[in-house]
């Protein structure tokens, strides 16, 4: 008999052959953007939890622009089906894969409570449903309506075991909102690559380099969509107010599709326009932000606790952030950046230039940014939290 060690047992927790799951996406395949850092997190964790590829199965409602890239090649264990789906057949199709792969947990993405497939995985033998949100569940409610919602939650017999949210602010959502148990709920932060987003002097240039912006310039760094809830326009009037008083920064914003910056280009005033750039969709964001000397998140309406927040300050750049619920738990306020009142684009270009004029200011921010991902973020982190939720039964 082989007696096992502490370290075996342990590893014999994490990773267990005879479980199967599937990964579950409301969106299609290959959207991209904040989502691409999240589906390969899911997909290690699933290797951790399995032991083997050959354990895990992918569910997309399209595949129109290709599979997933960021599997093993020659992985084919893909279903489709719209989350949403109340077609029989469809939902039959399903029950089938399920009991057929002996699927023992579903890992879902933005999975609400009543869902039509949640009784068809339960009839096939699904033990545990998870659903890890990236976004609020819910606006605030009180009194009755809170009351009503947490009866109507009841009546989800097959709903979700466990919800997962990205901050505090998001899971208050789910239980101060939508009426989920509390019990039903709990928080993992996102974690960052640190060996990918990390300082390095040897491109304290690469960004004034490839985009031809003079080194003088001092750079603000802004990646992220380009709706109107994102704040862009916030920043585009700080940098109609800023230029006024100096010339020597420059905004570099990324994310926006082909077209998407027009309205934004048209808020600028004419001196304004030499110092701003729309930089698009970018794979070396990582590099760019070592040039910068800051970045800012300027959200007006609600928002996530987002993964540029920490890649920015795993570059150790200070972070400038609206004080919207869930992204206010992104910085920590004086340490690692600033909170500001959302849409002010005044209180921000004043915290602006504050950092800008005191370079002692700015290293202390910078050094603390880093500090709090090495300390709260790192990738592993937030991979052994997921694991620990997926094998808590």
């Amino acid at each position: 008999m082989i007696k096992k060690t502490r370290s075996s047992q342990n590893e014999e927790k994490v990773t267990s052959r005879n479980t199967r799951i599937l990964l579950l996406y409301h969106c299609k395949a290959n959207t991209g953007y904040a989502i691409e850092t999240l589906e390969r997190t899911f997909w290690e964790m699933a290797i951790k939890l399995t032991g083997t590829a050959d354990n895990i199965h992918l569910c997309y409602p399209s595949y129109e622009d290709g599979y997933p890239t960021y599997v093993p090649k020659g992985f084919n264990q893909y279903f489709k089906l719209d989350p949403k789906t109340q077609d029989l057949k469809e939902l039959e199709s399903f029950r089938k894969y399920i009991l057929a792969n002996q699927i023992d947990i579903i890992f879902g993405f933005d999975q609400p409570p009543e869902r039509a497939y949640y009784k068809a995985a339960r009839q096939a033998g699904v033990s545990r449903i998870i659903s890890y949100w990236g976004a609020p569940m819910s606006s605030p409610n009180h009194g009755l309506k809170l009351w009503l919602k947490r009866l109507q939650n009841k009546f989800y017999t097959n709903q979700p075991d466990l919800y997962i949210f990205e901050s505090f602010a998001m899971q208050a959502s789910a239980f101060g909102g939508r009426g989920i148990p509390k019990s039903r709920t709990s928080v993992c932060y996102l974690g960052v690559d640190t060996k990918k987003f990390c300082p390095n002097s040897e491109d304290r240039y690469y960004a004034h380099n490839v985009l031809g912006i003079d080194r003088s310039q001092k750079l603000i760094f802004y990646s992220g969509h380009f709706e109107p809830r994102k704040g862009v326009s916030v920043i585009v009037e700080a940098a109609n107010q800023i230029v006024r008083e100096r010339q020597d920064i420059t905004f570099i914003l990324f994310g926006n599709q082909p077209g998407q910056e027009r309205p934004y280009a048209e808020q600028l005033t004419p001196e304004a326009r030499d110092h701003i750039i729309f930089g698009g969709y970018r794979k070396d964001l990582n590099r760019i932000h070592r040039s910068c000397a800051a970045g800012v998140i300027a959200s007006t309406g609600w928002d996530s606790f987002t993964v540029s927040s920490l890649e920015m300050q795993a570059s150790a750049l200070p972070l400038l952030v609206s004080d919207l619920p869930g992204l206010n738990e992104t910085i920590e306020d004086g340490v690692s950046g600033y909170l500001f009142e959302p849409g002010n684009s005044g209180s921000f270009t004043k915290l602006l230039n504050d950092l800008l004029n005191d370079y002692q200011l700015r290293t202390r921010l910078s050094n603390g940014a880093h500090e709090r991902i090495q300390r709260m973020f790192k990738q592993q982190q937030q991979l052994e939290r997921l694991i620990e939720f997926a094998n808590c039964h």
